[in-house]
């Protein structure tokens, strides 16, 4: 029996969904098609149906990834009025989003990925990070364009970073401090 294309499209975004959840988790090499189709009840075979290989469905990560990081700078601006990216960067840097490696952002675990992703994911990705930082700087301080994105690349590489590291720390205070003091930099940039 055939799938409605509804069916399709639900099939494909589950895929896309999974593979984001366990390449966050595990990283792109530790994870394969076998694994992402198990995720939502597939096979190998339904997986193929719908992507050529890994580095598509990879990519597709790569793009919903930062259409929700996307989303989520631009909630922030929505609802905290101006210079609202020390706010933005205060949410990222938390406990919660510490814990949450699955649903967290893309930024701090498949950053290293897609730089060996091949040339065309690898454009992408810096593509969209472009489009990511010029929504954030709406919400840095009173500059030229140019220096809010500056500040807005800034105050992006101390959250992933920080969130990076903060994971990697297995001493909750010493993670804690790391969040702590990456959250007072980024404030402290984007606020200047």
């Amino acid at each position: 029996m055939r799938m409605s294309a509804e069916n399709k499209d639900k099939a494909r975004a589950a895929l896309v969904e999974a593979a984001g959840r366990l390449f966050r988790e595990q990283g792109m090499a530790a994870t394969g098609v076998d694994a992402i189709a198990r995720e939502v009840g597939q096979t190998s075979g339904a997986f193929y149906a719908h992507f050529p290989s890994k580095s598509e469905i990879f990519r597709e990560a790569v793009e919903t990834g930062f259409a929700r990081l996307i989303g989520g700078i631009r909630k922030a601006g929505e609802a905290h009025g101006e210079r609202w990216a020390a706010l933005f960067a205060r949410g990222y840097l938390s406990v919660e989003r510490r814990a949450a490696i699955g649903q967290g952002c893309l930024l701090p675990t498949l950053a290293n990925d897609a730089a060996r992703a091949g040339p065309q994911t690898h454009a992408r990705f810096a593509e969209l990070l472009r489009e990511a930082t010029c929504e954030l700087a709406n919400g840095c301080g009173d500059e030229t364009q140019a220096e809010r994105e500056d500040r807005a690349f800034a105050v992006l590489a101390l959250c992933a970073g920080g969130m990076m590291l903060a994971r990697a720390m297995p001493d909750v205070a010493a993670s804690n401090r790391v969040l702590a003091a990456c959250r007072e930099a980024a404030a402290k940039l984007a606020a200047e």
